[in-house]
This record gives C-alpha cells, sequence and structure tokens, in this order.
C-alpha cells in the first residue's frame, strides 16, 4: 500500500472595513476613512537534514486566500459642504514552500512543492456634498505587494519515481467603484484612483541540489497561463 506526506500551510482571511462620515451646518464637512492592512505569512517546508522516504506522493502546500474590502460613504451639507471620502488596501502576503539544507527525500510517486497565492480586493467610495459651494473628493488606494516562492536549494536531493514539480502562483483581483456629487452655486468633485502593485512570484531549483523524476506514471495537471 502507497504512504503519501502531505505538509501543507492554509490561510483564509477576510477582512472588511467600513466607514460612514455625515455633516449638516453653515459650513458641512464629512470625512471618512476605511483602511485595510494585511501581512500574513504561509510556510510550508522540509528543512534542516531531514531523511524520509515515502512510499506514495509528497507535497508541500503553501496557499493563501485574502479577501479584502474598504467602503467608505460620506455626506456633507451647509452653506459650504466639503466632503472626503478615502478607502486604502494594503496587502503584504509571503507564501512559501520549500525544501532545504541537506534535505534528502525519495518518493515511489510524485514529488510537489507548490506555493500559490489569490488576493481579491474591493474598495468602493462614495462622496456627495451640497451647498451654496460644494466640494467633493474620493481617494481609493490599492497596494498589493506579494512575494510567493517555492523552492528546492541548499544541497537537498530529492528522487521521485513519477514526476517532481516545483510550482509558484499569484493571482490577483481588484475592483474599484468611486462615485462623486457635488451640487451648487459653485460645485467642485474629483476621485482619484491608485493601484499599485510590486509582486514577486518565483519558482526554482539551485545549482547545489540534486533532483531526478523518473516519470513511471500518469501525468501531473497544472493550469495554464491564461486560465
Amino acid at each position: 500500500a502507497s504512504t503519501n506526506l502531505t505538509i501543507a500551510a492554509l490561510e483564509f482571511l477576510t477582512a472588511d472595513a467600513t466607514a460612514v462620515g455625515v455633516a449638516v451646518g453653515v459650513g458641512g464637512f464629512a470625512g471618512g476613512q476605511a483602511i485595510n492592512d494585511v501581512s500574513n505569512s504561509v510556510t510550508s517546508e522540509l528543512v534542516d537534514d531531514v531523511f524520509y522516504q515515502a512510499k506514495g506522493d509528497v507535497l508541500l502546500n503553501a496557499y493563501d486566500e485574502t479577501t479584502v474590502t474598504a467602503t467608505v460613504d460620506q455626506t456633507s451639507g451647509g452653506l459650504v459642504g466639503t466632503g472626503t471620502a478615502m478607502a486604502i488596501n494594503d496587502i503584504e502576503n509571503d507564501v512559501t514552500a520549500r525544501m532545504q539544507t541537506q534535505v534528502q527525500l525519495t518518493a515511489d510517486g510524485n514529488v510537489q512543492v507548490k506555493a500559490a497565492e489569490a488576493s481579491t480586493v474591493f474598495a468602493n467610495v462614495s462622496g456627495a456634498s451640497a451647498g451654496a459651494v460644494a466640494v467633493s473628493g474620493n481617494v481609493a488606494i490599492n497596494n498589493v505587494a506579494n512575494e510567493v516562492t517555492a523552492f528546492i536549494r541548499d544541497n537537498a536531493t530529492v528522487a521521485a519515481q513519477n514526476n517532481l514539480l516545483v510550482q509558484a502562483d499569484q493571482t490577483n483581483f481588484v475592483a474599484v467603484n468611486a462615485a462623486n456629487t457635488a451640487a451648487g452655486i459653485v460645485g467642485v468633485g474629483g476621485t482619484v484612483v491608485l493601484n499599485n502593485f510590486e509582486n514577486s512570484t518565483r519558482a526554482f531549483v539551485d545549482d547545489a541540489s540534486s533532483i531526478s523524476a523518473r516519470g513511471n506514471g500518469d501525468p501531473l495537471q497544472i493550469r495554464k497561463w491564461d486560465e
């Protein structure tokens, strides 16, 4: 009978930030700010002189799934109505799957070292100002800076009778909904949206390690890059 080894580190996080601002008066000012700041660390590993013989498959799986929503709604009214709405989402996750530092591993099946990140960001900002002079401004800022790494390194020895896969995968989705209204004899409205991505996605085997895969079995299925 086959014996499989799975080392999995899985993170699922959902964060919602909501702010509402209302001001009414001769001079009405309303401001709202919603902030999500996420920094996860997810690691699956075999390290430091581990020796293991698997009669089946070996899977190291590090996975993070983060969904954040920032919602801001501001309303101001008066002789002079002024309002601002700001939504800020910051995601900086570190996802790592690794075999390193003189690990010795043999498997009668597949060996897979997989790291994956899926980030979803929603920013909803709406502002309305009314008065003889009305000024309304919205700002949505989304910063995504994830590091996803899968590797075998530092004198590791890995031998698979079937397939060997080292894979790093990252998917990011950002949606911004911004609405702004300024009504008055003088009405000024503006919206600024900034999406900033500084991601790193790497999969590698260093030249100090030894790997082999004999392919004695069914192939592995991996997703196409455009899926």
